[in-house]
């Protein structure tokens, strides 16, 4: 893992702390949207037991309203965390874990390898090798709500060309993970932490996300609002 909204206006806010008992990367559960599937908490625990998944050995907190599940342990544990994700979509607090989601892919200019991806990125893009999606796009075209976010809708980016010089990059709406996409919901963490709700549908159109693919292949989201940019990678992160 690379690193380690009810209301999406306190998403990156001090009140979103979590336990000290658990790590950095974690996946918070909505009890209640347990129960309003007409399940209990052992119950649930028991379906993703039957899924391959002992979630005893995952949850590092747990109240009455909130099970916080250990991402790294899980990572350690070698769970499909994709698919695991994708069993527990409905039931997933992504109020509360949208920080987590964006951090796991947010590249930081300050990191000097890091931010040669970002470098190689902008290099792309001058040259004209990147496809641009607003957020209107994202919504009408691919499937993409940030109200609805979930781990059953992602965007795929993929060369259409082998030839570097004609090389071009298709996008694409699928419903399940792979190692060049990039979740619904890592799209939803990242407009939520720039823009402030209500969002309009007329800001949809000044949201845009740019796709390039580095020489190595590594994926690159470039996000700008409002003359702000930030970047991100790790596609093959699943989160």
């Amino acid at each position: 893992m690379k690193k380690p909204l009810v209301n999406p206006l306190v998403l990156f806010s001090t009140t979103n702390q979590m336990p000290t008992d658990c790590p950095e990367f974690v996946i918070y559960i909505d009890v209640d949207k347990i129960l309003a599937a007409r399940l209990s908490e052992e119950e649930w625990k028991a379906n993703n037991v039957k899924a391959g998944v002992n979630m005893s050995a995952y949850i590092c907190d747990e109240t009455e309203s909130t099970i916080t599940v250990d991402l790294t342990a899980m990572e350690n544990g070698r769970v499909n965390i994709a698919k695991w994700l994708r069993l527990n979509t409905n039931f997933i607090d992504y109020a509360r874990s949208y920080n987590v989601i964006q951090k796991a892919h947010v590249l930081d200019p300050n990191d000097n390898i890091e931010l040669e991806y970002i470098t190689e990125a902008e290099n792309n893009i001058y040259h004209f090798y990147f496809e641009s999606k607003t957020l209107l796009s994202l919504n009408y075209n691919y499937a993409i709500d940030i109200y609805n976010p979930s781990y059953e809708h992602y965007i795929e980016v993929n060369k259409t060309d082998n030839q570097p010089e004609s090389a071009k990059i298709s996008i694409a709406s699928i419903q399940k993970f792979n190692t060049n996409s990039f979740s619904s919901a890592l799209v939803s963490a990242i407009v939520f932490k720039n823009l402030q709700q209500p969002i309009s549908k007329g800001e949809y159109r000044n949201c845009h996300f740019l796709f390039t693919i580095l020489a190595d292949g590594r994926v690159i989201m470039k996000f700008t609002y409002k003359d702000q940019s930030s970047y991100y990678d790790f596609s093959k992160n699943p989160i």
